[in-house]
């Protein structure tokens, strides 16, 4: 459910982030901006501009990007493999990190931790 007293872009970055939680079920994820840039503007008849997007995660929400650029991993479903199958891409980058406990939800955080 999208809050309307947010902007778009805010209930976008905030849904996207809680549905990569749920549906991984890993406790910390990392993405570069241009990562995120890319998921919020797949399949979009209009998209959302990365310093939109860098300005919400600095100003909003006090994140900031790795000093160094460092490994990581991006997880998504591959419509080419079985069904419900994670398919885990490594990448290096400065990323921005992500923890479950600050994105979801106290329903969420329920439904996380019985996973």
């Amino acid at each position: 459910m999208i809050d309307k007293t947010k902007s778009i872009i805010t209930s976008e970055i905030e849904e996207f982030i809680q549905d990569q939680f749920l549906n991984f079920k890993r406790a910390e994820l990392h993405f570069q901006l241009k990562d995120l840039v890319e998921s919020l503007n797949q399949n979009r008849s209009y998209t959302f501009d990365g310093s939109k997007i860098k300005f919400y995660l600095q100003y909003e929400r006090n994140m900031h990007p790795s000093h160094k650029p460092v490994h990581y991993k991006l997880y998504y479903f591959n419509d080419n493999v079985k069904e419900d199958e994670i398919t885990e891409i490594t990448k290096k980058g400065r990323v921005y990190t992500f923890y479950h406990q600050d994105w979801l939800t106290q329903e969420q955080l329920k439904e996380f931790n019985t996973m």
